[in-house]
């Protein structure tokens, strides 16, 4: 990366204090009603400290307080697909790089799983690979090479390239991908070295329970207490690379401002302008989501964008990503803003975070 890269001086978002609490009110009326077991919301702009709004009881039934860790679900993935840009600029790696020269283990066959030989680090971070997610085994363990390993045995749905389908579980390659590039025992160091450590966002982790640190919690739709602690403990046990982090609120607006502000924060820079802009534009244009042909997505490498998608406020420049705990980090480089909100239910879908970035948007002051 080049240090002496800068980008352009961002606005300070202004608020209506009394519609920004409002907007916040929205999520704190769902924790109130039992809707959600517990959530923060805030707002930052490219420096300084969040206005951070926190709902609900921790574990230990104490009130929740921007210091509680939450599961934060998909946001893992622009996370982790930073720092596959990082050793991209490092020269490492490229985007067109195919897996299967990176990762021996990863061996599709071949001519029955459509081109799978040809999958590149680009299609993983844009969900262009063909690749879908494994069916959920809880009753048994799993590690990152047993998951590749089923992964190579599994047939692509569309060529690489030629279609768009959300998943998660390709994540695994490109931690491994990290791993073997960085020559370290586990992807998490990478994480840590590279990003977490520069950043100063210690309190974020695979491991759902720190001594010291106080954690949401978890509640899943759907889902009985039984089942969903033994959900967990394996889920956790994964240490996911495509969902499987735990963070606060603090630590995510961190990593938002870095990447509105083109990469840097605090003068530490994680990447140039350059590479946050080509993660942040449009890598799917003209393709359909084979999960809905209606759907028209808009991503990028590691980023949604959802502004553009769908029926919601924000700039072109808008990108951001959730996370099916409730989680969501939105960044909006053309207002100077940045949404953060966690909460502790899955399968919420996006409707917590609906509910709340439209009025959000209505107390910015222009």
């Amino acid at each position: 990366m080049n240090p002496s890269e800068s980008a352009l001086p961002l606005p300070e978002p202004r608020f209506d204090e009394r519609r920004l609490a409002a907007a916040f009110a929205v999520l704190g009326d769902l924790v109130a009603g039992g809707r959600v077991p517990a959530a923060i919301v805030g707002v930052a702009g490219p420096a300084g400290e969040a206005r951070l709004a926190s709902f609900g009881a921790g574990t230990a039934g104490e009130p929740i307080t921007p210091a509680h860790r939450f599961s934060i679900a998909s946001v893992t993935k622009p996370i982790v697909a930073t720092v596959v840009m990082q050793a991209i600029e490092d020269g490492l790696l490229s985007l067109d790089r195919r897996i299967v020269e990176c990762v021996p283990s990863f061996t599709p066959p071949s001519p029955l799983a459509g081109g799978a030989e040809e999958i590149t680090i680009g299609q993983l971070l844009n969900h262009t690979s063909g690749i879908v997610d494994l069916p959920q085994r809880p009753d048994r363990q799993h590690s990152a090479a047993d998951i590749i390993g089923e992964l190579s045995l599994q047939p692509l749905v569309f060529p690489p390239g030629s279609a768009f389908a959300y998943a998660s579980d390709s994540f695994f390659l490109l931690a491994e991908v990290i791993r073997v590039a960085d020559g370290v025992e586990a992807f998490e160091e990478s994480l840590h070295r590279r990003l977490l450590g520069p950043l100063q966002m210690g309190a974020t982790s695979f491991r759902g329970r720190e001594p010291g640190r106080p954690s949401a919690p978890v509640g899943m739709i759907g889902v009985s207490e039984p089942e969903l602690t033994v959900l967990g403990r394996w889920f956790e046990a994964l240490q996911h690379p495509g969902g499987g982090l735990w963070s606060t609120a603090g630590d995510l607006v961190r990593f938002g401002q870095a990447m509105l502000n083109g990469g840097s924060l605090d003068g530490t820079r994680i990447l140039s302008p350059t590479t946050v802009a080509l993660m942040t534009s449009d890598q799917t244009v003209g393709l359909l989501d084979v999960g809905d042909p209606s759907f028209r997505p808009s991503y990028g490498f590691g980023w949604d964008k959802s502004a553009a998608s769908r029926d919601l406020p924000g700039s072109p420049a808008q990108f951001d990503h959730a996370g099916s705990s409730g989680s969501r980090l939105w960044v909006d480089p053309a207002r100077g803003l940045v949404v953060v909100m966690v909460a502790g239910l899955w399968r919420t879908g996006g409707e917590l975070f609906d509910a709340v970035i439209v009025p959000v948007y209505e107390a910015m002051l222009a």
